[in-house]
């Protein structure tokens, strides 16, 4: 859905068809508030169809830290490019800086552990050599807001769950006011979250704990 249609439908549940009551710029901000509520259920998940083009990074010489992505939002794998393949590397929460003392840095046998430090990726040990695209970073990017009309909703959130996102955004507007026409509106998100939420249930008892990290909320 574009964000003109997301409008209209907010507008068609807010009975506000004509604009009469909810400035373009208060409905827009409502619309992402939503979208962002449903995307970030699904991130938190572990959906992979949201996960963004993988990113080669680069290895610089007892640099013990890389920068993340700009878009980062958090992490679904990182792994160390070999000759011929790839392998994931452990994350480890608390590393601290350290200098490079010792043993394998550099080349296939470097399989550094790794955290994160503010926007970089922090190594432990740092490589004893640059490298070029020697990380392959697997994340989530940070949900990119709807502002023009012809914006669409990134392509990983399936159709059937777009319609859930004007009625919450409508509920959101409405707030407290109107009880009963916040109560049907509630009743009918409901409806439409049903296989949504057993969607997440389902992915959340099936995942393993790979919680990483997390820039945005």
């Amino acid at each position: 859905m574009t964000l003109t249609e997301l409008d209209t439908e907010t507008r068609y549940h807010l009975n506000d068809d004509n604009s009469d009551r909810y400035t373009s710029a208060i409905v827009t901000k409502f619309i992402n508030n939503a979208y962002r509520h449903y995307y970030n259920k699904l991130v938190q998940a572990g959906y992979k169809g949201l996960l963004s083009a993988p990113a080669e990074l680069d290895l610089v010489a007892t640099t013990q830290t890389v920068a993340l992505p700009s878009d980062f939002y958090k992490c679904f794998k990182l792994s160390k490019v070999q000759t011929s393949y790839r392998t994931p590397l452990q994350y480890r929460s608390n590393l601290e800086t350290s200098v490079y003392t010792g043993g394998v840095a550099v080349g296939d046998g470097y399989k550094p552990d790794y955290d994160f430090q503010g926007t970089d990726i922090l190594l432990q040990p740092a490589p004893s050599a640059s490298e070029t695209g020697a990380l392959y970073l697997e994340y989530w990017a940070t949900m990119t807001e709807l502002s023009s009309g012809t914006d669409t909703v990134t392509g990983g959130f399936s159709p059937e769950w777009q319609p859930m996102i004007p009625l919450r955004a409508a509920v959101f507007l409405k707030g407290g006011r109107e009880e009963e026409e916040v109560r049907n509106l509630t009743a009918m998100l409901d409806d439409y979250e049903s296989e949504f939420k057993s969607f997440i249930n389902s992915m959340t008892k099936a995942r393993k704990k790979t919680d990483r990290f997390n820039l945005g909320a």
